[in-house]
């Protein structure tokens, strides 16, 4: 067994610290997972032609019922905060201006896959699930397939379906249409 010299893990108050004093430079692109800075990987054509489009589509519906959020932090816990392709968050006056959303906040949240569907899949489910967010969606745009996380728990999300097609209800009438989500990449 390898001995490896113990980590030395950072708070979401030092990590909030190093970015207000400029350690990173404003173009890098990491988050804060279990206490370890990750490089995030780097947004290709396909990944932000999907998050373009599903902005589109979701505030067509979400105008003056919702924030819809992309790539902003997500407060998890004291060692985590990912920055999610999108979040669609509840409404608050100051639209978030007093802190980070949490967990409670979420209404519904998307990562869009083309180069990272295994860290989508296992790590950022995982964290995502044992911080108690409700609807996690992960779009795999090489597929052209969108997984449906739902029932979280300590142990991950209790309840995931893949489709391919079809329509998937939000809530209060909403709706997306697949075949509309994925039209950008017909050919």
């Amino acid at each position: 067994m390898l001995n490896l010299p113990a980590q030395r893990l950072i708070s979401s108050q030092e990590y909030q610290q190093m970015i207000a004093s400029g350690v990173f430079h404003e173009d890098e692109a990491i988050e804060l997972i279990e206490g370890m800075l990750i490089q995030m990987s780097p947004v290709g054509i396909r990944h932000s032609s999907m998050l373009n489009n599903l902005n589109i589509l979701l505030l067509r519906q979400l105008l003056g019922k919702a924030i819809v959020s992309i790539q902003n932090p997500l407060s998890l816990d004291d060692g985590s905060e990912p920055e999610p392709d999108l979040m669609v968050l509840k409404l608050k006056d100051d639209c978030y201006a007093s802190g980070h959303p949490r967990p409670e906040d979420v209404l519904l949240l998307i990562e869009v896959a083309d180069s990272s569907l295994e860290y989508d899949s296992f790590i950022k489910a995982r964290l995502y699930a044992r911080a108690q967010v409700e609807h996690y969606w992960l779009i795999d745009v090489n597929q052209k397939s969108l997984k449906i996380h739902k029932q979280p728990s300590a142990q991950g999300y209790g309840n995931v379906v893949t489709l391919n097609q079809g329509r998937v209800e939000l809530w209060d009438g909403m709706a997306l249409e697949l075949e509309e989500m994925f039209r950008i990449f017909a050919s």
